[in-house]
């Protein structure tokens, strides 16, 4: 079973420092259950989080990094890379 990723949550969160965006989402298996305790990490660098009680997350990137990639993981289900966005 792959991890997948849904819709951004509709908390308000708080800007991030200069030279760096935030994102964020909520992580969920195929029935659509929350992923508590998932990693989601920069691809290629040691900045990470894990998700929360229902499955979102934040994490703060590099503005100058474009073309991000996340790593999200949880035991028993396949890693999966998924494009930041904006």
């Amino acid at each position: 079973r792959a991890a997948t990723q849904a819709a951004p949550p509709a908390k308000p969160a708080a800007p991030a420092p200069a030279g760096f965006r935030v994102i964020s989402g909520k992580i969920t298996d195929d029935t659509g259950e929350p992923l508590i305790g998932a990693s989601v990490l920069l691809q290629g660098t040691s900045t990470g989080t894990v998700t929360d009680f229902d499955g979102s997350y934040r994490l703060q990137i590099p503005e100058k990094k474009t073309d991000a990639r996340l790593v999200v993981a949880y035991t028993g289900y396949e890693s999966k890379v998924v494009e930041a966005g904006e």
